[in-house]
């Protein structure tokens, strides 16, 4: 019975792997539930990476900038909405000149919605407020 029930686990272990890696070869990948949970996770990474973007593009579009300094990223808690969901942040900065230091904050939006393939889209979009 034991021998029986240890086959069993085995062969549904290797049914799975087998799957995985069917997926693996052809391209295809498991999408994930929409959670607020994966919403989050996502939108933490984007709100980042968006507010690291625009500050390197400050820099190229303007000489006077010597650096500029990510000081934090808040954001709040996924909202359900039509689709998907919201997450609201704000993202601090200051900016370095040759003259004078000067913080700044953007207000983010983060929507996390499911494209016609089925695939997770996350996008950001921004709005700068002055300080």
């Amino acid at each position: 019975m034991l021998w029986t029930a240890g086959t069993g686990l085995v062969l549904a272990g290797l049914s799975v792997a087998g799957f995985h890696a069917f997926l693996a070869v052809s391209g295809l990948t498991i999408v994930p539930n929409l959670t607020p949970e994966v919403a989050g996770n996502r939108c933490e990474a984007a709100l980042t990476s968006e507010m690291n973007r625009g500050l390197q593009a400050a820099m190229r579009a303007d000489r006077r900038i010597k650096s500029n300094l990510l000081t934090g990223v808040e954001f709040g808690e996924p909202a359900a909405v039509q689709g998907g969901f919201d997450v609201a942040g704000t993202g601090r900065y200051s900016v370095i000149t040759a003259k004078k230091t000067k913080p700044g904050k953007v207000q983010l939006t983060c929507m996390v919605r499911r494209d016609g393939a089925g695939q997770i889209v996350t996008t950001v979009t921004s709005q700068a407020k002055k300080s």
